[in-house]
C-alpha cells in the first residue's frame, strides 16, 4: 500500500478514531469516579463536573482560536442568527446538565446499572 493510499484510508477513518478515543475518555472518567467514590469516599461528583466544565472551556477556545485561521467564510462563533444562538444556549445547558447528572449516577449506581442507563437513550 502506498503512503498516498494509508494517508487516504487513514483521513477517511479519522472521524470513527475520535469517537472511539471520545468513548474510552467517558468510561475512563466515570471509572475514575466511581474508584474515588468506593475507595476513598469522595462524593465530589458536581465539583469534578464543574472543573471539567472549567476545563473544556479552555481547551476549546484555544482550539477556536487555533482553527479561526481556516475558517474564512465568515461563519460567525455562535451561529448567524438569534435562532442558532438560543439553541446552542439551551444546547449547552442541557449537555451539561446530562453530563453532572451522569456524575451523579456514576457514584451512586452500581457503575453497570449507570452505563446501560446512560446509553438506554442513545
Amino acid at each position: 500500500m502506498s503512503i498516498i493510499r494509508f494517508k487516504n484510508y487513514l483521513n477517511e477513518r479519522i472521524p470513527l478514531i475520535l469517537v472511539f478515543f471520545s468513548g474510552l475518555g467517558f468510561s475512563l472518567q466515570a471509572l475514575a469516579i466511581k474508584l474515588l467514590y468506593e475507595y476513598y469516599g469522595f462524593q465530589g461528583g458536581l465539583s469534578c463536573v464543574f472543573s471539567r466544565g472549567i476545563l473544556q472551556m479552555i481547551m476549546s477556545s484555544i482550539l477556536i482560536y487555533v482553527d479561526k485561521g481556516r475558517n474564512n467564510n465568515n461563519v460567525k462563533l455562535f451561529g448567524n442568527s438569534n435562532y442558532v444562538r438560543w439553541i446552542l444556549f439551551w444546547r449547552s445547558i442541557f449537555g451539561y446538565l446530562s453530563i453532572m447528572f451522569n456524575y451523579l449516577s456514576v457514584e451512586l449506581l452500581p457503575i453497570g446499572d449507570s452505563a446501560v442507563l446512560g446509553n438506554l437513550l442513545l
